[in-house]
């Protein structure tokens, strides 16, 4: 291997790992919730499972937005722009804020119907009513940490994101323990003491970022006026209405799929929910290569390095592969045992470990799709980003899901099957937009502060 290659890994590997340490903190926050849950009942999991699929899509709005101000923090720190980021950062502050007042009135006043379209059952709407009641306490905490955490990540100082995360873990896990079972003289809460942990974790993760980051993040600062031009505002608007869209048609995009499945078998929502769990330990890995995607890409581009950059991707995408590979070799060979681990039926367990193998075998297309995802991102092409993610979504699993559930009556193996195989072709369209090369732009040579 050619000594820059090594040295081009080492550098990811510097950018990535701690992010990878954050995610998998958040990956074991969840196992973890959904074993100690678990001990309570099935129809529990059930319901947290639904109330958090709801969460999921305000956090993709989020995560689309925030990650849309970041293109330009990232560019714009390579282009050694720092008088402008505090202004970038809090126009960004300020819009998920918004973001997140929006989904707290939302989930407050729609509650009922939109968790009826997940579940029939009531006392599993009772359930997942409770968790989302309490958890919209921490919209305002997650929006600021979202915004922050990107801040910290596309600047390159991505170990506090990673001591915050692992703070809120700690947080989490012990007082889910209290809360859920009623240790040390606490009221025995189940549900409602998941999302209480949930949310004070929250709180602590938000507070450590808002310490740490004027000693970490130079330029980047909390201000009551924002001395950005119309022009420029209009710029990042532009550029991250596309990904909130995208996030938005996407996230809705997965919970079709997941109602869809919920109708072929309401049965099988915990295996759903525990499968889910497992392999979202393969993108931890990954997470961390599509922050040095963000990083390494979006600071070439602002220094006008365009022909390093097109190098650095075809070598990020080989080792996004290699990722994915070794994620779905490890996942094959462990899902045997791993469902068992959640207090699940005979009948879950084994449809656990059947879907894994399933989404073992395809996860290398969402490791390439997801790579080119955040190419394209890096260089503001937002609008390429909406095409193969959201809209590509919509066109290929959320339809085959609605025609093998409600159509073709197809049962669960085969209806996953269809959803997760679609993938091949999307990493043709990912592809396709890869070499248009629309990309390859440096913005701060385009935007007027």
């Amino acid at each position: 291997m050619r000594k820059d290659t090594v040295q081009f890994y080492k550098k990811v590997l510097k950018l990535s790992i701690p992010v990878m340490l954050q995610q998998l903190l958040n990956n074991v926050v969840n196992m973890t919730d959904t074993l100690m849950i678990g001990k309570v009942g099935e129809l529990c999991i059930s319901g947290v499972a639904v109330a958090n699929k709801v969460f999921f899509i305000y956090q993709l709005i989020l995560f689309g937005y925030s990650n849309g101000v970041g293109i330009f923090l990232s560019q714009y720190n390579g282009a050694n722009r720092k008088d402008v980021l505090a202004d970038i950062f809090n126009e960004g502050i300020r819009k998920c804020i918004l973001i997140a007042l929006l989904a707290i009135v939302i989930c407050i006043f729609l509650q009922s119907p939109i968790l009826s379209l997940y579940l029939a059952d009531h006392t599993t709407l009772g359930y997942a009513s409770t968790y989302l009641s309490i958890l919209v306490i921490s919209f305002i905490p997650f929006s600021l940490t979202q915004m922050y955490s990107v801040a910290f990540r596309v600047l390159g100082v991505t170990k506090m994101p990673m001591i915050a995360g692992f703070c809120a873990f700690i947080t989490n896990v012990i007082l889910n323990a209290i809360l859920i079972f009623g240790l040390f003289g606490f009221p025995r809460l189940e549900v409602a003491g998941a999302a209480i942990a949930t949310v004070i974790a929250r709180f602590v993760e938000v507070a450590i970022l808002m310490i740490t980051c004027h000693k970490y993040l130079d330029g980047i600062y909390l201000k009551m006026k924002v001395d950005l031009s119309s022009m420029m505002k209009m710029t990042i608007f532009s550029k991250a209405i596309p990904l909130m869209c995208n996030e938005l048609i996407w996230s809705i995009g997965l919970n079709i799929i997941f109602i869809n499945y919920s109708y072929i078998d309401e049965l099988y929502i915990p295996a759903i929910t525990i499968v889910d769990t497992i392999s979202n330990f393969v993108y931890v890995m990954f997470s961390g290569v599509s922050v040095a995607v963000s990083f390494i890409v979006g600071n070439g581009l602002g220094k006008g390095e365009i022909e390093k950059a097109k190098y650095d991707v075809k070598r990020l995408l080989i080792l996004a592969l290699a990722i994915y590979f070794i994620g779905g070799v490890i996942i094959v060979a462990t899902s045997g045992f791993t469902p068992f681990l959640f207090s699940l039926t005979d009948t879950n367990a084994l449809m656990a470990t059947i879907l894994l193998i399933i989404k073992a075998l395809t996860a290398w297309t969402q490791g390439y799709s997801n790579t080119v995802y955040y190419v394209l991102r890096a260089g503001g092409d937002t609008k390429s980003v909406l095409l193969i993610d959201g809209v590509f979504t919509w066109a290929g699993p959320v339809l085959l899901s609605v025609i093998a559930s409600r159509f073709l009556s197809l049962d669960l193996v085969f209806t996953y099957i269809l959803v997760e195989g679609v993938g091949i072709i999307k990493v043709l369209v990912a592809t396709y937009f890869l070499k248009k090369g629309k990309w390859i732009r440096n913005l701060t040579n385009t935007a007027e502060v």
